[in-house]
């Protein structure tokens, strides 16, 4: 009588971190602390290189990019097919990159496009490199800012012997 386990399935669980959002905090701070200390400071490098002047979209992207990376992890498992969890992490992950890529784009776009600035009045001026930093910080931060919990669970353990259904006999009178 040997006992037969089915396959172990998972499910992934996506969460969010105290210690990522105080992290992201503190280097939004850190970025700001030049512009705020030191006048002067957001044209020290040259503009392509100037994440002083970029610093404040980056970390407004990075918040967006770890909720959108969180709801694209669950939008992933959802429609997850695979049973391999090392690979299942992978996807999950590149599947959260897109949602923080999409989202940080539509959020950039809409205050630092001139289309975005016509339609929600926000009163800015159009800058590229600020679309580019934004987007690259809410991608990097909806891959790596949600947690990934695995949660395993084990189907019925099955015997390859009848088990007797308990039927009253039709003959005792209890």
């Amino acid at each position: 009588m040997e006992k037969i386990k089915e396959d172990s399935e998972f499910k992934l669980k996506f969460g969010y971190s105290a210690t990522r959002f105080v992290a992201a905090t503190c280097l939004q701070n850190i970025m700001n602390l030049p512009k705020l200390a030191i006048p002067g400071s957001r044209d020290w490098l040259a503009e392509p290189w100037n994440f002083v002047n970029h610093s404040g979209n980056a970390a407004v992207s990075a918040y967006i990019g770890i909720a959108s990376g969180r709801w694209g992890g669950i939008a992933y498992e959802r429609f997850r097919k695979n049973n391999n969890e090392a690979s299942a992490r992978k996807r999950a992950r590149v599947a959260m990159a897109a949602a923080g890529l999409a989202v940080g784009f539509v959020a950039n776009a809409a205050i630092e496009t001139k289309l975005g600035l016509k339609i929600t009045h926000y009163p800015d001026t159009p800058d590229p490199l600020d679309l580019v930093y934004g987007v690259t910080s809410a991608t990097y931060a909806a891959a790596v800012g949600p947690t990934i919990q695995v949660d395993k669970f084990t189907g019925p353990e099955t015997t390859s012997e009848p088990v007797a259904c308990p039927i009253a006999d039709p003959d005792s009178n209890s």
